[in-house]
Protein backbone atom coordinates (compact mmCIF):
# COMPACT_ATOMS: atom_id res chain seq x y z
CA UNK A 1 0.00 0.00 0.00
CA UNK A 2 1.56 3.24 -0.84
CA UNK A 3 2.04 6.11 1.75
CA UNK A 4 -1.03 8.86 1.87
CA UNK A 5 0.17 12.13 -0.10
CA UNK A 6 0.63 13.90 2.44
CA UNK A 7 3.09 11.84 4.35
CA UNK A 8 6.59 11.93 5.43
CA UNK A 9 7.85 8.83 2.97
CA UNK A 10 7.37 11.01 0.13
CA UNK A 11 10.79 12.23 -1.13
CA UNK A 12 10.86 16.30 -2.15
CA UNK A 13 13.75 16.83 -3.66
CA UNK A 14 13.97 20.41 -3.34
CA UNK A 15 13.62 19.90 0.11
CA UNK A 16 16.14 18.28 0.16
CA UNK A 17 18.12 21.07 -1.31
CA UNK A 18 16.96 23.59 0.33
CA UNK A 19 17.70 21.87 3.88
CA UNK A 20 21.62 21.08 2.68
CA UNK A 21 21.64 24.98 1.61
CA UNK A 22 20.30 25.70 4.82
CA UNK A 23 23.16 24.28 6.82
CA UNK A 24 25.90 25.24 3.94
CA UNK A 25 25.20 28.81 4.31
CA UNK A 26 24.65 28.21 8.38
CA UNK A 27 27.91 27.29 8.65
CA UNK A 28 29.52 29.07 5.95
CA UNK A 29 28.52 32.13 8.30
CA UNK A 30 30.48 30.62 11.28
CA UNK A 31 33.58 29.52 9.68
CA UNK A 32 33.66 32.97 7.73
CA UNK A 33 33.18 34.82 11.46
CA UNK A 34 35.72 32.61 12.98
CA UNK A 35 38.08 33.44 10.75
CA UNK A 36 38.08 37.03 11.16
CA UNK A 37 37.48 36.65 15.02
CA UNK A 38 40.78 34.91 15.16
CA UNK A 39 42.78 37.05 12.58
CA UNK A 40 41.72 40.22 14.34
CA UNK A 41 42.59 38.75 17.89
CA UNK A 42 45.44 36.25 17.67
CA UNK A 43 46.06 37.99 13.80
CA UNK A 44 47.56 41.27 14.41
CA UNK A 45 44.46 43.03 12.73
CA UNK A 46 43.73 45.27 15.86
CA UNK A 47 46.06 47.16 17.79
CA UNK A 48 44.43 46.77 21.60
CA UNK A 49 45.06 45.11 24.90
CA UNK A 50 44.95 41.25 25.08
CA UNK A 51 42.64 41.39 27.76
CA UNK A 52 40.15 43.07 25.79
CA UNK A 53 40.61 41.31 22.71
CA UNK A 54 40.51 37.67 24.41
CA UNK A 55 36.83 37.60 26.04
CA UNK A 56 35.65 39.79 22.97
CA UNK A 57 36.60 37.23 20.28
CA UNK A 58 34.93 33.92 22.80
CA UNK A 59 31.69 36.17 22.86
CA UNK A 60 32.23 36.53 19.13
CA UNK A 61 32.65 33.16 18.96
CA UNK A 62 29.41 32.12 20.53
CA UNK A 63 27.75 34.58 18.81
CA UNK A 64 28.93 33.54 15.18
CA UNK A 65 27.47 29.65 16.36
CA UNK A 66 24.15 31.03 17.83
CA UNK A 67 23.94 32.93 14.15
CA UNK A 68 25.02 29.87 12.51
CA UNK A 69 22.21 27.84 14.08
CA UNK A 70 19.46 30.63 13.51
CA UNK A 71 20.23 31.22 9.97
CA UNK A 72 20.15 26.93 9.27
CA UNK A 73 16.38 27.32 10.59
CA UNK A 74 15.31 30.32 9.61
CA UNK A 75 15.87 29.05 6.06
CA UNK A 76 15.12 25.23 6.75
CA UNK A 77 11.63 26.55 6.95
CA UNK A 78 10.71 23.10 9.28
CA UNK A 79 12.71 21.21 11.88
CA UNK A 80 14.65 24.44 12.76
CA UNK A 81 16.33 22.49 15.90
CA UNK A 82 17.94 19.68 13.90
CA UNK A 83 19.49 22.30 11.07
CA UNK A 84 20.97 24.29 13.97
CA UNK A 85 22.31 20.99 15.13
CA UNK A 86 23.58 20.04 12.07
CA UNK A 87 25.61 23.28 11.95
CA UNK A 88 26.58 23.23 15.71
CA UNK A 89 28.23 19.01 14.58
CA UNK A 90 30.13 20.51 11.53
CA UNK A 91 31.72 23.31 14.06
CA UNK A 92 32.34 20.85 16.18
CA UNK A 93 33.98 18.67 14.03
CA UNK A 94 36.27 21.43 12.66
CA UNK A 95 36.97 22.97 15.83
CA UNK A 96 38.10 19.59 16.93
CA UNK A 97 39.95 19.03 13.79
CA UNK A 98 41.85 22.62 14.33
CA UNK A 99 43.43 22.21 17.31
CA UNK A 100 45.60 19.22 16.12
CA UNK A 101 46.34 22.11 13.57
CA UNK A 102 49.92 22.77 14.00
CA UNK A 103 49.66 26.09 12.47
CA UNK A 104 47.13 27.76 13.89
CA UNK A 105 47.37 31.60 15.37
CA UNK A 106 45.08 30.97 18.09
CA UNK A 107 45.43 28.99 21.48
CA UNK A 108 43.94 24.91 21.17
CA UNK A 109 41.58 26.30 24.33
CA UNK A 110 39.62 28.76 22.06
CA UNK A 111 38.46 26.09 19.87
CA UNK A 112 37.79 23.73 23.06
CA UNK A 113 35.71 26.24 24.30
CA UNK A 114 33.95 26.71 20.87
CA UNK A 115 33.97 22.85 20.41
CA UNK A 116 32.17 22.18 23.60
CA UNK A 117 29.19 25.14 23.43
CA UNK A 118 28.74 24.51 19.50
CA UNK A 119 25.77 22.14 19.66
CA UNK A 120 24.12 23.60 22.85
CA UNK A 121 24.47 27.04 20.95
CA UNK A 122 23.78 26.28 17.57
CA UNK A 123 20.44 24.55 18.95
CA UNK A 124 19.98 27.71 20.95
CA UNK A 125 20.00 29.94 17.99
CA UNK A 126 18.16 27.55 16.14
CA UNK A 127 14.99 27.39 18.23
CA UNK A 128 14.87 31.20 19.94
CA UNK A 129 15.80 32.89 17.09
CA UNK A 130 13.31 31.08 14.73
CA UNK A 131 9.82 33.08 14.02
CA UNK A 132 6.72 30.86 15.46
CA UNK A 133 4.74 31.04 12.63
CA UNK A 134 7.39 29.23 10.89
CA UNK A 135 7.68 26.09 13.60
CA UNK A 136 5.47 23.77 13.57
CA UNK A 137 3.10 23.53 16.43
CA UNK A 138 3.86 20.41 18.61
CA UNK A 139 0.87 18.02 19.97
Amino acid sequence: MPPPPDSALTFQPLAVVRSLMAIALGYALHAYALYWITEMTWGGLLDAPSTILVPVAVVLLLLSIVVGGAVAGNLAGRRPGGHGLAVGALALITLVAGTFNQDMIEPGWFRIVGAVVSLPMAYLGSELLTPKKMQPRRR
